[in-house]
């Protein structure tokens, strides 16, 4: 039976939250964010084990959330990079199963049955990654003038998890190495391998603004 681990990248240091506290810490219902998130894959039937890639100076706190809340799936606690890029491939090290769903740690709103989705479609194709549809009006813009109009037919915003096959994807970081890349699907293109899209919720927000974190509460709040 195929193994999947869920590889939850926090290391961020959050700039664009007007807050002391690093955004993955901020409390929802009195729960971390990061809780939130882990807790969506700890309850996922289809994910055998977790490693949570954090800044060095967090694995203590980190540590202390993951025995408080008792999430028993977590099986490493690791320290990221300078980039995101760095961080996943920090983590994939300590990956030993067949499939790897990586997700932004501070994505609280996933929901259970999407992690399942994504993972049954990455089983069959190699790579799949959760998405939406363009719906807004997308503009080629020069300094503050409307340029041109763009079709966004074919246009999808990407979420996480974005699950590969595990073998596939450490073989494209290592033929990678010192570049950086905005998500995964990226890094598995640039070896010509194809990732299927899987529709996801427009709910399953990145907290990146205060605004998001306002939106995550509200969400949450209705999820319970």
């Amino acid at each position: 039976m195929q193994k999947v681990t869920a590889l939850i990248v926090a290391a961020g240091n959050g700039t664009r939250m007007n807050s002391r506290v690093k955004k993955q810490f901020l409390l929802i219902k009195d729960i971390p964010v990061i809780v939130h998130t882990v807790l969506a894959f700890e309850k996922s039937e289809i994910i055998d084990d977790i490693v949570i890639v954090t800044a060095k100076e967090d694995i203590a706190k980190t540590n202390g959330l993951v025995k408080q809340y008792g999430l028993n799936k977590v099986s490493d606690i690791v320290a990221g990079g300078e980039t995101r890029t760095d961080s996943v491939r920090n983590g994939l090290m300590y990956v030993k199963s067949d499939f790897v769903a990586i997700h932004d740690g501070v994505r609280p709103c996933i929901k259970e049955e999407r992690i399942k989705q994504v993972v049954e479609e990455a089983k069959k194709y190699g790579g799949a990654a959760l998405g939406a549809p363009v719906t807004d009006t997308l503009k080629a813009v020069d300094g503050d003038e409307i340029k041109s109009t763009v079709d966004r037919r074919n246009l999808w915003q990407i979420q996480t998890p974005q699950c590969f096959d595990t073998v596939a994807l450490k073989d494209a970081y290592a033929k990678n190495e010192g570049l950086t890349y905005t998500d995964d699907c990226q890094i598995f293109e640039s070896r010509s391998l194809s990732v299927k899209v899987v529709a996801g919720d427009k709910s399953n927000i990145k907290i990146t603004t205060e605004e998001d974190f306002e939106l995550a509460e509200f969400l949450l709040e209705k999820k319970e």
